[in-house]
């Protein structure tokens, strides 16, 4: 990346501005276990109240004369989504009367990143060296237009089939995965669980960006209906 695009995100980018923000450390604490490990969606400012107002009094109940936090919890909530922040989406669903938050792809972004700076007591590569070899073998075999290679490796993967069965047959614990091995494809599995999550939400966060995008075009247009339509289509690669 450029200078200048480094820079303009370190101004301008909701998950750089959260990193920098005064409160970080509580909001991502706090948004972080509530959206991003406990794997929730948009929720009711009453359990996200009370999820922050735990976290509140924890931290001032160890210096009850000096409490580091004098808000409410409903406040920060509503700075943290206000549109100089950010950090959360605040709205009204379809049909509710009560306001709901959920998290913005920035908030993941700036979760994960602090996340990653973590020390880990367990450091797996084995399934994720075996995900990537199958990843290039998938290119390989999606990839080769010659028939007569393409069954040949599917005659290598059923002669592979074979000998795994045969094995099976003569020892019944052949093939099983130890404790090890179990916890680093759990590690994974939790890791990739949370980027798919992220990434319905960036996918959600670019339609309404497009809706926005479009409803301005449409107020401000001065062409054909046909040039508009045509632009309108066009703008269809922000949700890719």
């Amino acid at each position: 990346m450029e200078y200048a695009q480094i820079e303009a995100l370190r101004e301008r980018h909701p998950a750089w501005r959260m990193l920098r923000a005064t409160h970080a450390p509580l909001l991502l604490s706090v948004l972080g276990r509530f959206f991003v490990e406990e794997g929730r969606g948009a929720s009711s400012e009453g359990e996200l109240v009370a999820a922050l107002d735990d976290q509140l009094y924890a931290i001032n109940a160890q210096d009850p004369e000096n409490p580091r936090f004098l808000r409410t919890a409903a406040e920060y909530l509503a700075d943290w989504a206000g549109p100089e922040s950010g950090f959360l989406r605040r709205f009204y669903p379809l049909g509710a009367d009560e306001i709901h938050y959920d998290a913005t792809p920035a908030l993941e972004k700036a979760y994960a990143w602090v996340q990653g700076l973590a020390e880990q007591s367990f450091v797996g590569t084995e399934s994720r060296l075996q995900t990537a070899v199958d990843l290039l073998r998938q290119i390989a075999q999606g990839t080769e237009s010659d028939p007569a290679k393409r069954l040949d490796q599917l005659e290598r993967r059923k002669q592979d089939i074979e000998r795994e069965i045969a094995q099976l047959r003569q020892d019944p614990q052949s093939g099983l995965l130890d404790r090890t091995a179990v916890r680093e494809r759990y590690q994974q599995f939790a890791t990739t669980a949370r980027e798919l999550l992220a990434d319905f939400r960036q996918v959600e966060e670019n339609f309404r960006a497009l809706d926005r995008s479009a409803r301005e075009r449409i107020a401000t247009w001065q062409g054909s209906k046909g040039e508009l339509l045509a632009e309108l289509v066009h703008g269809r690669s922000m949700i890719d």
